[in-house]
């Protein structure tokens, strides 16, 4: 009944706000969903975007989400949880084919359910369920994602984003391109 009132208000949040920016990478889009909620309410608002909290299937993705993200102390929802001890479960179904305990930048103590991605150590975190998180969603691409959804941006994502910078004077053009 609480998930859904909650997926409800989401999908009504969802429709309110503009349309997200997806990175492609593989036959998945992701994107980072800067508003922080619990893991479960976070899951909700995937769901109604199409998709689930990310899943993340060896080191080289991991380190491709980490470079999605703000390069602070930034901690985001993964779809990851733990449901038994040593037991963890992604939110999309798919197998958890990483071992965990090597991806695991500390101990899980005990309440810590569901992990997210230290984004400055590109290592996963447990957390308790219940904190509020920024996180990241992703979706399998289908012919209903890719063309005839004009509101989604897409871009082709397989190197750390850059940021360039152009600066104009009245006699000189300036560039600059950070990675």
């Amino acid at each position: 009944m609480l998930f859904a009132l909650i997926y409800s208000a989401l999908v009504a949040m969802a429709a309110a706000a503009p349309a997200p920016s997806w990175a492609t990478r593989g036959d998945k889009q992701h994107t980072f969903v800067r508003k922080r909620m619990t893991f479960d309410a976070a899951q909700a608002h995937c769901a109604a975007l199409g998709g689930a909290l990310a899943s993340i299937h060896s080191t080289e993705e991991n380190t491709f989400f980490a470079s999605l993200l703000p390069q602070s102390n930034i901690k985001v929802w993964i779809g990851l949880r733990r449901t038994a001890p040593d037991t963890y479960a992604f939110s999309d179904g798919t197998a958890v084919d990483l071992d965990v305990g090597a991806m695991l930048g500390q101990r899980m103590r005990s309440g810590q359910q569901c992990l997210a991605l230290d984004a400055r150590r590109a290592v996963w975190v447990g957390l308790r369920c219940s904190r509020r998180r920024s996180f990241v969603c992703s979706r399998v691409l289908s012919s209903s994602t890719s063309g005839s959804d004009t509101s989604v941006s897409s871009t082709t994502i397989s190197e750390p984003p850059t940021t360039e910078t152009t600066t104009t004077t009245s006699s000189t053009t300036t560039t600059t391109t950070t990675t």
